[in-house]
């Protein structure tokens, strides 16, 4: 399988929240494919590829990630290819589902 390296603290992911406009869009995009797809069945393939697009949609940017070995610079099919890993999909997932990562940090006099 593929292997993504997360080693020590210089990988950053910049991920947004399922409320943000830009996963909106990307939703209904989706909604109006499936719509126009209605008839036809998924293999497993293309479904494990539609996991793995919704949860690149959260990602916007990335430092640092390695893929097999290799450097990857943050692109939509970079991030398509990392969230077909799925501990790494479930991490990215889980974080942009959870709207309290992205309330105002309270501040403390």
């Amino acid at each position: 399988g593929e292997e993504l390296a997360i080693e020590g603290t210089d990988v950053v992911v910049r991920i947004i929240g399922e409320d943000s406009a830009t996963y909106r869009q990307y939703q209904l995009d989706q909604a109006n494919k499936r719509a126009k797809n209605r008839s036809k069945d998924l293999s497993v393939d293309e479904l494990d590829r539609l996991v793995a697009e919704e949860a690149a949609s959260f990602i916007i940017d990335w430092r640092n990630v390695q893929i097999n070995g290799q450097d990857k610079e943050y692109s939509r099919a970079a991030a398509i290819e990392a969230c077909g890993i799925p501990w790494f999909r479930e991490q990215v997932v889980s974080f942009a589902r959870t709207r309290t990562n992205f309330l105002p940090k309270s501040q403390s006099n």
